[in-house]
């Protein structure tokens, strides 16, 4: 179980990175409409507050699809789980008390 956690994270790091390496590159695409943004008398705070709202809204945006996604998975899965109409029963009830040997 612990291995399957581990690959788990390990593929919600390289997603988170490229992610990362996606805002990166748009943004390192934008430079020209910064720089005219910046002559016109932008200030630089206005362009960051500008650029982390994009992102802030992307990864809200992102978020809710991928709870909306995780929630439609959840249903599809547990339908495949087929009913079953015998009870359980625990494993103690089987064991004389006091010993650990089957009580029949």
């Amino acid at each position: 179980m612990a291995v399957l956690g581990a690959m788990a994270l390990l593929v919600l790091l390289l997603a988170c990175a490229n992610v990362a390496n996606l805002l990166l590159v748009r943004s390192l695409g934008r430079r020209r409409e910064i720089a005219i943004r910046l002559s016109l008398g932008a200030g630089r705070g206005l362009i960051v507050r500008q650029l982390l709202i994009e992102g802030l809204l992307l990864a809200v945006l992102a978020g809710a699809l991928g709870l909306a996604i995780a929630a439609w998975g959840r249903h599809l899965l547990l339908a495949f789980v087929p009913p079953t109409d015998a009870p359980v029963v625990p494993y103690f009830y089987f064991v004389t008390p006091g010993t650990s040997s089957p009580a029949w």
